[in-house]
């Protein structure tokens, strides 16, 4: 198998509007993040990994980590009100545009990397080099 870099993801860490972190005028610290409810993709996730291993890393931090093999069930799971997640930007767009979720001013989180994945010994065809040009071609630099 190989891979390639084709784009970068922005991460959103985000909330339902009446969480109570989403009344706050000062961004939620590590500290206040490491006592709420915090729903994560599955393990292998690199951003949910790393959310994971900055809120442990808080002294006495025992957060309540729930970790799901699907975005539809974290996203649910908070947009119901009963905890943060983070994920993709372009998978919490609509809600964050429809006003059922809040995107809180945190911790940032570096952008996720999007990867080509291609087996190593398998044909292409013309249709997919040309599909994989123009979908290259539409994401955001």
């Amino acid at each position: 198998m190989t891979s390639e870099p084709i784009a970068r993801e922005p991460l959103a860490l985000v909330c339902a509007p009446g969480h109570p972190l989403a009344a706050r005028a000062d961004p939620p610290t590590w500290a206040e993040l490491s006592g709420e409810d915090v729903f994560l993709l599955e393990q292998g996730c690199s951003y949910s990994d790393e959310l994971e291993r900055r809120l442990l890393a808080v002294p006495g931090a025992r957060p309540r980590l729930t970790r799901f093999g699907s975005v539809d069930a974290a996203r649910s799971c908070v947009t119901a009100g009963l905890g943060v997640t983070l994920l993709p930007l372009t998978t919490v767009r609509d809600h964050l545009r429809d006003g059922r979720l809040l995107r809180l001013d945190g911790p940032r989180f570096a952008d996720a990397p999007v990867r080509l994945a291609r087996h190593r010994r398998r044909w292409t065809s013309p249709a997919a080099e040309t599909f994989v040009r123009e979908l290259v071609r539409h994401l955001p630099d």
